[in-house]
């Protein structure tokens, strides 16, 4: 197949310079859906056509077009590196996307490219925004470029938020869980969890055992893995297995979706109330260890810079609160900081983040943009659904006729009908999704760019404690290295949008000279009880602290 689109595109491209064609119009198009479903719709074929009239109307060949079915999310896409390594073996030097969207959802494919802007001379064109990046391009155009890429990053968090919303929907309105525990089979003539013949006797042996308060779980079991039974996956039981299986709330007819609780419409092999006795049984009987408490203003937040490690915070008695670490880049030396000195450098870092003349700006600009070009998509899709939903409609009132006049059989009627209806439940949970407001959600981003815009400055006026959950909410973590320094790993879309290098590259425009007032350094100094100040960290790996 490889072989066979490689001799195409070789043979095309022969043709074309037979004909005097300049090979620098040399075109590839590539035309993405993410999923199964999409595919049904038209939005491929549009991709198809459209990228077809933009290069007639611009000049270029087009040697070939792309067509897949793949998630923009993951780097490892085939049908795109594929696009982009014939582009370079073939020296096609122009790419035409619909949009940002449709080239990537991730940063790495959208590096990748602008790499091979700079350095292979290709040439991208995004017809709906009407955007060619090049060699050439100003500034200007690749930082609206990259702007542009982020915000498509942003608006696909949302839908994946609103796709999350309707699961969510869906399981309050089902009232069962998405995957079968063990005991358990799903009955889909009544769509809902049933007992399973094999499993649900072993479920109610095991309860049985334990909750008449003779056996240990390591004893249930011993006698369970006697008897021959197995776990789901075909293992014998353990203690862990069995714990798990005993503190699970499904068997007594609640749920989790997303960590919320619901009230199940399945079967149940225990009651609340037993399951709640089992549970204080379970706690009474403890007989570990009790972990010392962790939970510290940074716990679980700072990592080591050299191997990725969690730094464990702890206290000294009633006195100062540290973070230390084994390295094992350091010969397991142990490197410890106090939590006051590490604020500081925390502070000093984020002091660094500063917007510069007309940044938030570009940022309003690119984004209305983006948002404005997904609004007119997010409209003719709906008008597409609803088109689909009522042929559907109408299919369905076609086969009663045909039923009524004797033309078909009941069972293929009830067949057919239930087809329809499932392909009307998928548009209209696809025409939900749509239903939200992007224009308010294009209000929400702006909010987010001003806030922004003034982010260190409101970092410096609060508490240690609300510097922290704030820095929670936009970063991963915080990195140090055991000795002076730290760095923040903002999340998407803040490690673009807070990224000292973009915001610089846009202070080098010429139109933006004027530099923003930054509060004093002061500002900036851990307010922890006690102290005036911060002074540098005094200990690395293998050094004793001054404290």
């Amino acid at each position: 197949m490889a072989n066979e689109l490689e001799k195409s595109i070789s043979a095309k491209i022969a043709e074309l310079k037979a004909q005097g064609c300049n090979a620098n119009t040399f075109a590839f198009s590539y035309a993405r859906v993410s999923s199964e479903k999409q595919e049904k719709g038209n939005s491929r074929d549009d991709q198809v056509l459209e990228a077809t009239e933009y290069a007639q109307r611009h000049g270029l060949q087009l040697i070939h077009i792309f067509e897949t079915t793949e998630s923009a999310w993951h780097n490892n896409r085939e049908v795109f590196n594929r696009m982009l390594e014939l582009a370079l073996e073939y020296k096609v030097k122009n790419l035409i996307f619909k949009n940002f969207d449709r080239l990537s959802r991730n940063y790495l494919d959208w590096g990748k490219v602008t790499e091979l802007i700079r350095h292979e001379g290709l040439q991208i064109h995004f017809y709906e925004q009407t955007v060619t990046l090049q060699k050439e391009s100003t500034a200007e155009e690749f930082i609206m470029g990259d702007l542009g890429a982020v915000f498509a990053i942003f608006l696909s968090n949302k839908i994946s938020q609103s796709v999350k919303r309707a699961c969510k929907n869906k399981a309050e309105k089902k009232g069962v869980a998405l995957k079968a525990p063990f005991g358990y089979k799903w009955d889909d003539t009544i769509k809902n969890f049933v007992f399973h013949p094999v499993e649900a006797p072993i479920i109610k042996e095991m309860f049985d055992l334990y909750d008449s308060q003779q056996y240990s779980m390591m004893e249930v079991a011993r006698i369970l893995n006697a008897k021959g039974y197995k776990t789901q996956k075909g293992y014998k039981f353990n203690a862990q297995t069995i714990t798990r299986i005993l503190r699970n709330e499904f068997y007594a007819g609640i749920y989790k979706f997303k960590g919320a609780p619901y009230k199940g419409s399945h079967p149940t092999f225990v009651s609340e109330e037993r399951l709640a006795d089992r549970i204080k049984f379970i706690e009474d009987n403890f007989k570990g260890h009790r972990k010392q408490s962790t939970d510290f203003l940074l716990s679980k937040f700072v990592k080591c810079s050299i191997c990725g490690k969690m730094y464990t915070g702890y206290k000294i008695k009633n006195s100062y609160i540290y973070y230390d670490h084994k390295c094992a880049a350091h010969n397991n030396q142990k490197g410890r900081i106090r939590e006051t000195e590490l604020m500081g450098l925390v502070d000093k870092e984020v002091e660094q983040v500063v917007y510069f003349g007309q940044f938030d700006d570009y940022l309003k600009r690119v984004f209305s943009n983006s948002i404005g070009s997904r609004i007119q998509n997010t409209k003719k899709r709906k008008k597409d659904i609803n088109r689909t939903i009522a042929q559907n409609e109408t299919k369905k009132e076609r086969l009663l006729d045909l039923y009524g006049d004797g033309q078909i059989k009941k069972e293929d009627l009830y067949r057919k009908i239930n087809e329809v209806e499932i392909d009307i439940g998928r548009l209209k949970d696809e025409l939900e999704i749509l239903d939200d407001d992007l224009g308010k959600y294009e209000y929400k981003v702006i909010e987010v760019i001003d806030y922004l815009r003034y982010f260190s400055d409101t970092y410096a006026k609060d508490t240690n404690e609300g510097r922290i959950e704030l820095l929670r909410t936009m970063a991963s973590g915080i990195y140090f290295d055991g000795m002076l320094k730290v760095r923040i790993d903002w999340i998407k879309p803040f490690s673009f949008l807070l990224d000292p290098k973009v915001m610089q590259q846009v202070n080098n425009l010429p139109e933006n000279n004027k530099r923003r007032e930054i509060p004093p350094l002061e500002k900036f100094k851990s307010r922890s009880a006690g102290d005036e100040g911060i002074e540098p960290p005094t200990c690395g790996f293998g050094d004793r602290c001054s404290a």
